[in-house]
């Protein structure tokens, strides 16, 4: 959402969308301590290996992430445009941390 911005494009509704959930989403919520990964999901992540497309473990990340997401802006009154940009924001500051690999287009 944030380059559709930059670009001057108009975008109306912006506030009826939802944050889109990208790779990094579950990395930043999972840092926050929104989202906890189990045993075997951490260390998948933690040693880069790859979660295969539309696996139960890749579908419940990109989902859990969705409902964390929308149950933040339902509580604090933040619309997701916004969201997005203060976790995209927070992506860039731990790039260390790894996030779940996927062979995908879909996101």
């Amino acid at each position: 959402m944030m380059l559709f911005r930059e670009t001057g494009m108009e975008i109306k509704n912006l506030d009826n969308l939802l944050v889109p959930i990208d790779y990094q989403i579950p990395k930043v919520l999972n840092h926050l301590g929104i989202l906890k990964y189990n045993d075997n999901l951490d260390n998948q992540i933690k040693n880069s290996i790859q979660l295969p497309r539309h696996s139960f473990e890749e579908v419940a990340l990109r989902c859990t992430a969705m409902v964390a997401t929308n149950l933040i802006c339902e509580k604090f009154g933040i619309p997701p445009h916004m969201l997005d940009d203060i976790l995209f924001k927070e992506s860039r500051k731990i790039k260390e941390i790894p996030h779940h690999l996927t062979l995908t287009t879909d996101y």
